[in-house]
């Protein structure tokens, strides 16, 4: 918006249904929360299928990591052999904390 122009609806009331407003309250909500939590996200891999396709595991990681961290997500990975119930829940147990 130009500086020093009004907003069309500065003022007025009733402008937005009720369920607008509430759509737009719960939007400011989740940004907010998003903020404040970061979701997390498990992933398997198979060590195989990186080495095969010529890229480090740790490249591959920091990678993966950047995309979903643009939407608030962190992951927590795990490789085929880590793939058991006492593995798992020792490693999210961890990142919980």
């Amino acid at each position: 918006m130009p500086i020093g122009q009004i907003p069309w609806n500065k003022g007025k009331t009733g402008v937005y249904l009720e369920e607008t407003l509430e759509k737009m309250r719960n939007a400011k909500l989740g940004k907010s929360l998003s903020k404040e939590h970061k979701m997390k996200i498990s992933e398997v891999y198979a060590r195989y299928y990186k080495k095969r396709n010529h890229i480090s595991i740790e490249d591959w990681k920091i990678q993966r990591s950047e995309v979903f961290k643009q939407y608030g997500w962190e992951i927590v990975y795990f490789n085929e052999i880590e793939v058991n119930e006492e593995n798992i829940l020792n490693k999210l147990n961890k990142v919980k904390k």
